[in-house]
Order: structure tokens, then sequence, then C-alpha cells
């Protein structure tokens, strides 16, 4: 394998064995239920991944795990508090969603989303109670254009329900952050033209609705990370690319 992975333990860096399979543009996910790490799809070079594998901190190993139902990259992997883990889109401009259960370690249903999309980004709804069971998904790509829309996933009724309007700019390779009280921050990315936004929206899951902010970033950027700080209440956005040019600066 061409991958060290290293994990971080009391401030300090470990090596650790080597993933069972080759990927990029995978995802991940922290599995409470089983003190593990789930990655999920990818690409290996040649085509993209339906398998799957989990990192056990026990025994810092990777065990290779059961195959998605579809293959995909440049998708969205989101646990929920009732152990439900939801693989949405990806490459090519999926429609589709699987929900994953981590104690049995297959994924067990298909559904479809409102659209098909790409390059999107998600966020667990935190609304403040003691169970979240919502995930936004936000714009993306489809086959042919980059998209304004949102779809919302809510575990108790099993479907995706479409945000009730668009984000006033299509976006993709963005952030989309939670932040407390049902809302996410959503951030940057690219426009149809390929240009790096600076325009920032907000989703309320109490109204389900985009409402777009008067705040910039400074610069654009696209493919950042965005990290939000509960003890200041900011969100602080680190990186990403500019014109095709890495950025060091961050925003907060």
């Amino acid at each position: 394998m061409s991958f060290m992975n290293i994990i971080l333990s009391f401030g300090t860096w470990h090596l650790t064995g080597n993933m069972t399979t080759v990927r990029d543009f995978q995802k991940s996910a922290f599995i409470l239920a089983t003190n593990s790490v789930l990655i999920v799809g990818g690409y290996n070079s040649n085509s993209s991944l339906s398998s799957t594998e989990k990192f056990l901190e026990s025994n810092k190993s990777f065990i290779r795990l059961n195959d998605t139902l579809q293959p995909r990259q440049f998708h969205t992997v989101d646990r929920l508090s009732n152990y439900v883990v939801v693989i949405a889109g990806g490459w090519s401009a999926l429609q589709t969603a699987e929900l994953y259960d981590p104690l049995l370690g297959i994924s067990n249903t298909l559904i479809n989303m409102t659209a098909p999309r790409a390059a999107h980004t998600s966020a667990v709804i935190d609304d403040g109670s003691s169970s979240t069971t919502k995930v936004l998904l936000v714009g993306g790509r489809d086959p042919t254009d980059t998209l304004v829309t949102g779809d919302v996933f809510d575990s108790t009724t099993g479907v995706f329900a479409a945000v009730a309007n668009n984000m006033t700019s299509e976006r993709y390779c963005h952030t989309a952050t939670a932040i407390g009280n049902g809302y996410v921050l959503i951030a940057g990315g690219m426009n149809n033209a390929s240009v790096d936004l600076d325009s920032l929206e907000l989703y309320n899951s109490s109204s389900n609705l985009f409402v777009p902010l008067s705040a910039r970033l400074s610069p654009g950027r696209s493919y950042h990370t965005a990290t939000y700080i509960p003890s200041i209440q900011a969100v602080l956005f680190v990186g990403g690319f500019l014109q095709s040019v890495p950025l060091k600066t961050h925003d907060l």
C-alpha cells in the first residue's frame, strides 16, 4: 500500500498499519458504538470504489468490511446519533444514498435524494436536543451543472426532502458547518464558472430555508476546511485554493 496512516494521541503522532486498499477522495466517520473509524469509497487511480474498512484504535489496525451498494467518490458520510450512517451521492453524480449499519457492518437500504449530486458538502444538524437525526446536503455538481439546491435527510422518516429555497449562488467544494441551534454555515467553494467564492449563507432548520449573509470571506476560497469553535462561537476557515493557488491564510 502507498499510504502510511498516523493518529494523534496525547499530543504525539504515532504510525499505524496501512489501509487494506489504496484510496483517494474517500470519506470517513467516527463510530462511537464500535470505537472505530469507518472509511468509505474513494478512488484507486482506475475507478470509484465500493470497498469499506474500519480503523480500530485498540490495536491501530485496519479491517476490510462489506462493500457499499454502489461505488462512490466525492460523496459524503455522516453519522447520526441513532447510529445510522448516511452515505450520500458521489461521482458520477449519483442520486442515491445508502444507510450503513455499523453494528451489522453492512449497507442495507438504498434511497433516492431529490437530485443527483457529487462534490457537495454535508452537516449533521445540531438543534440542541440530545439526538441528531437529520443531515443537510448542500450544493455540489450534477452531470451538467453546479447546484444551488439542498437536501435534508430525516432518519425518523427515512426520506430526503428538498430545502424550501435555493442558495443565492451555486457552489461545490465549499464547506457546511453545523454551529448549533439548528443552523449550518455554508462558505466559499466554486461556482459554475470555477470562480472561487467569498460568499456565506446560513441554513435555518426551523424554517428549512437558506439565508444569505452580508459577511464575506477574505479572500474567497475553495477546498478549504471550516471548524466551529464553541467557546468563542466562531468558525475558523483554513487554507484551500484561490484561482488554483494554494492558500496559507485563514479567516475567523
